[in-house]
Order: structure tokens, then sequence, then C-alpha cells
């Protein structure tokens, strides 16, 4: 299915509502940097961009940019505004893509949904638990599953483009999204020049979790598994990945926890599909 696009999806969209909110707020002289800041680290698109451009060549210190608050301050909110504003302005008014979005709206739906709860969620196990690095779970979380994100794109694409026809069913579309999901999203994230952690998560995602050595990524499993049996994914399923339930266990998250970071995300989950 993959074949009949091109190699490179090109620029991911941005979240509708991240673009129009980032737009309203650059426009006001008295934007604050750390609105800026916690605005865009919910958007894998622009966060991409933001941590791509202050760990160029030119930008990047000794140290690289770890998330999205450290690239706005490394850019400053003039800079930040230029990437930002220009990805929030190609996603809402660039024809192609808003055609791309008509194709699959559910998917993509699902899509952004999943990223952005699974992030808080990942993000609020880590503090409940004080285990690992809230702000390193939260950006690891929003972009592992970003490949399924690239698949969507190319196929979406394609269909636009008159290469693939008729448009495929859903099921033969989340095979696709899961089989290729993996390798598009380590090349997007590598390309993308994103931290080499948010790298390994999304290649790790199946792996057994070991909270001792790998706290984050046992994290960020626990949480999309939570989001998987509530519904919460581009294609749900409401089982529970088994990579989450050892995550689950292993990071002594008993039934009564479970039910209670359940009833948290379940509340994230509303609060995205009121902004989506």
């Amino acid at each position: 299915m993959l074949a009949a696009a091109r190699d490179s999806p090109g620029e991911l969209p941005v979240f509708p509502w991240v673009a129009a909110r980032l737009m309203e707020m650059l426009e006001s002289p008295a934007a604050e940097i750390a609105e800026v800041q916690q605005l865009v680290a919910q958007d894998p698109a622009v966060s991409a961009r933001l941590l791509r451009t202050a760990n160029s060549a030119l930008l990047g210190g000794a140290m690289a940019a770890q998330d999205a608050g450290q690239a706005v301050v490394r850019l400053g909110l003039r800079e930040t505004a230029r990437v930002a504003m220009t990805a929030a302005c190609r996603s809402l008014f660039d024809l192609a893509d808003r055609a791309e979005r008509s194709v699959f709206p559910e998917a993509w739906r699902g899509l952004w949904s999943e990223a952005l709860v699974g992030a808080h969620g990942a993000s609020l196990i880590a503090r409940e638990l004080q285990r690992g690095d809230p702000g390193r779970v939260f950006i690891a979380s929003l972009f592992r599953n970003v490949g399924g994100l690239v698949a969507l794109k190319i196929v979406a694409s394609a269909v636009v483009g008159g290469h693939l026809r008729p448009p495929p069913a859903a099921t033969a579309l989340a095979r696709t999204m899961h089989a290729n999901g993996t390798a598009l999203g380590m090349r997007y994230l590598r390309d993308s020049k994103l931290p080499d952690y948010v790298v390994e998560i999304a290649g790790s995602l199946r792996d057994p979790p070991s909270p001792a050595s790998r706290p984050e990524l046992a994290l960020v499993q626990a949480a999309h598994g939570l989001c998987e049996e509530l519904g919460i994914a581009p294609f749900p399923t409401a089982v529970q990945p088994e990579e989450a339930c050892v995550a689950l266990q292993a990071l002594d998250i008993d039934s009564a926890r479970q039910d209670y970071f359940r009833l948290q995300i379940q509340g994230l989950a509303e609060q995205v599909d009121e902004l989506l």
C-alpha cells in the first residue's frame, strides 16, 4: 500500500486546534513565553520543527535541546513565533493537507487524541509514582506513534493524488500503520533531529519494559495501554496490549491505582475531545 506513495511524507500536519490557538496567541503583543512553551509542547509537528531548528548546526549548543520548552528558550519568542506560525498557517490553509485529513477523519482524530491524552497521562503517572522525568516522558509519549501518523499521511496523500483507488478499508489501513509505523517513526524522528531517548522509545514500544534502567519506556507503555483499553486510539480494541500489562506490573501499579489512572485519563480524553 505504501508503495503507491512518495518516499517522504513531507511535513506532518499540525493539530487544527493548536494551529488556531497559536495564530491567536502569537498575534498578541502580550504573548508570554511560558504560554507558548505549554501550547507547542502538545503538538508533535510543531515540537519536531522547533527541536529541529533549535538543534541545527547554526543554533545548536553544547547540549541539544531535549524538549519543546528548551527549544523555545533557545530560539527565543520571535524565532519560535516564526517557526510555529509557519507550521500553523500551512496546516490551516494548505489545501493538500486539508484534503488528506478529509480522507480518514476518524483515524486522524484517533491518532491526535491518543498522542495528546497519552502524553499527559504518562506525565501524570510519572509524577504520581515519582518515577522518571515527567517532561521527558511527556515528549517521548507524544511521539511514540508518530510513525503511524507518517504512514497515514503517506496513504492519504496517495488516495488524494489518485495513486491508490479505492481508499483502503479501516482494517487494511490499521495493518499498514502497525506494520510500518516503527520504522517510519524512527526515520522521521532521526531526520527531525529529535533527542536520542525519543527515538529509542519509539523503536522499543513492544519491548519488555525495565523500570530500573528504562523507567520512561515503562511509563509510556503503561499510559498508552490504559488509553487503548479505554478506546482512545485510532483503531480501538478495548484490550490492553501485552507490553502494557507487563509495564503496569513492573511499575507496581495495582488494580486500585489502575482504576484511579483510568479515571484521570478518561478526564483528559474528554478535555482533548472538546479541543479537537
